[in-house]
């Protein structure tokens, strides 16, 4: 496990778990590095892949980037393995299949610094498919539709 130490604790913690995501994995990582945030680190946990997803993850050349590798799928859970070792003031979950939309992370953490009461902050959820493409089948359309 590659750890950067930071002179200043970071902003934010972004924890991404990843099992057997190749296809999909540059894509999610590349989504968190390019917010525009000063102070991150991110920790992608990955849960014994057997698919290449942590040789992905390593190609990809930042020092905000800690990964670890689980040898077996599922003896421990990757997001808390995570959470042991995150030092942000905030944090934030990323699924390795899935993708920011720019300006995300800044926009909740402005929300989170103006307003000290709120315990989490969530967003809103467009679903795609493999190419990127709006997905309108009947089960993504009723995913998120509960209000808060």
């Amino acid at each position: 496990m590659t750890v950067k130490i930071f002179s200043q604790q970071p902003k934010v913690s972004v924890i991404i778990a990843s099992y057997n995501h190749v296809n999909y994995v540059k894509e999610a990582v590349t989504s968190v590095l390019e917010q525009d945030i000063d102070k991150m680190e991110v920790i992608v946990a990955d849960d014994g892949s057997d698919d290449g997803t942590p040789d992905e993850i390593e190609k990809i050349q930042d020092s905000r980037i800690k990964l670890i590798r689980l040898e077996e799928n599922r003896k421990e859970h990757p997001r808390n393995l995570g959470l042991s070792i995150a030092e942000g003031e905030y944090i934030a979950f990323q699924n390795s299949d899935d993708k920011w939309m720019p300006g995300k992370l800044k926009k909740q953490i402005n929300y989170l610094d103006k307003n000290p009461k709120a315990a989490a902050c969530f967003t809103g959820v467009g679903i795609i498919d493999e190419f990127g493409k709006p997905k309108n089948s009947l089960l993504a359309r009723f995913l998120f539709i509960s209000k808060n």
